[in-house]
């Protein structure tokens, strides 16, 4: 779970829609997430950018062109 977190007064919101001031003091907001509950879970789907979106805070739209799971190649000649 991602929760946002005034450094300021410690209020506590929603992470969506994502802000970056706090509506109570005007403080900064940081994500926290909790790692723990990360760790019990395996990730799951194609090798790309969103198979990592529990690490990220919550994305209602998603927009991918196919991108990432670039493979590695050994490269024989290089000097």
């Amino acid at each position: 779970m991602t929760i946002l977190k005034c450094i300021k007064c410690s209020s506590i919101f929603e992470p969506f829609p994502p802000n970056h001031k706090c509506p109570n003091c005007g403080g900064p907001l940081e994500y926290q997430i909790d790692y723990e509950s990360l760790k019990k879970k395996a990730f799951h789907g194609k090798f790309n950018f969103w198979r990592y979106r529990k690490f990220l805070p919550e994305t209602r739209n998603m927009a991918t062109l196919g991108e990432g799971g670039t493979p590695l190649h050994k490269a024989e000649r290089l000097a």
